[in-house]
């Protein structure tokens, strides 16, 4: 797949409503939306934006916190054209970073390869994933990726081998990249499917999908879970505005009727502030806030 045959003009949308673009479902506007068709758009793009703080990249949308009903910052979503999934070798696929873990999830099903099970259920795309290293029931996804391709701060492309790659618990060395594709590498198995429907039946049965939201909140202290701090600070059903805290999972916040960002904002600052104050931790956030 061949995505710099064409150069397109570039696509600009104006005054795009963002609340079907995360998971929260928080109601915004994005002024500008630029949606990238190939790399030459991206090309295109970068040199009209100063730095990477000057801009929003958006994936799937199921890990940030929209802060301001009107964003003052450009918005850059990478097409569908960043959607695909094309065979490599027997064990290896070339993934675009628009793709939906479910669609990947789907193919390996499909084609008997064996590596993303412990993530299926993860509303999140491949490229948005390898930013912040998503895990889940002990994977991370960046211990599959073999090769990065991205385009750096300078505008220019940049092939990244899992060598340079940097990662650890929710932490990337690709996250100030704008990602473009990666290849993956998994093994042979004959039961991907049992797996996959095993993890997502542990997914649901403790995670809330009840109501929208943004996933875990909070990082998971060394050896501790966010959950069981929040839990033991009575909070779980801690309710502000449109927003609550799970009754299912306490590092959940959903949004149960119109929740407002600064409601969301007040529960993270309360369950801080309660779990400080009973264990002396200070919970790091695992959500991306963009912010005025």
């Amino acid at each position: 797949m061949n995505m710099d045959v064409r150069t397109y003009r570039l696509d600009v949308r104006k005054k795009v409503l963002l609340r079907m673009f995360n998971t929260l479902r928080l109601e915004a506007i994005a002024p500008i939306m630029f949606v990238a068709h190939n790399t030459d758009d991206l090309f295109a793009f970068m040199e009209r934006i100063c730095s990477r703080d000057d801009f929003y990249l958006l994936g799937g949308g199921s890990n940030i916190l929209i802060e301001s009903d009107i964003l003052n910052k450009p918005v850059l979503v990478l097409g569908e054209e960043f959607s695909y999934i094309e065979r490599v070798d027997s064990l290896s696929l070339e993934i675009g970073a628009a793709t939906a873990l479910s669609k990947v999830i789907s193919y390996t099903i499909e084609q008997n390869l064996r590596g993303l099970e412990e993530l299926a259920g993860i509303p999140a795309s491949i490229g948005g994933m390898m930013a912040c290293n998503a895990s889940s029931f002990g994977k991370e996804l960046l211990s599959l990726v073999e090769e990065a391709t991205v385009i750096d701060e300078n505008g220019e492309i940049k092939y990244v081998k899992k060598s340079d790659i940097h990662y650890s618990y929710r932490r990337s060395s690709l996250r100030n990249y704008i990602i473009i594709k990666a290849i993956l590498r998994f093994d042979e198995a004959y039961d991907v499917k049992e797996k996959v429907t095993s993890f997502v039946g542990k997914r649901f049965n403790i995670q809330d999908f009840s109501y929208p939201s943004a996933g875990c909140i909070f990082k998971n202290p060394l050896s501790l879970s966010a959950g069981y701090l929040i839990d033991k600070c009575g909070l779980k059903g801690f309710r502000v505005g449109g927003a609550q805290i799970s009754l299912k999972h306490g590092n959940f916040i959903i949004n149960r009727a119109n929740a407002k960002a600064r409601d969301i904002d007040y529960i993270i600052t309360v369950v801080k502030e309660r779990v400080n104050e009973r264990f002396g931790i200070i919970l790091e956030e695992e959500i991306v806030r963009w912010q005025v």
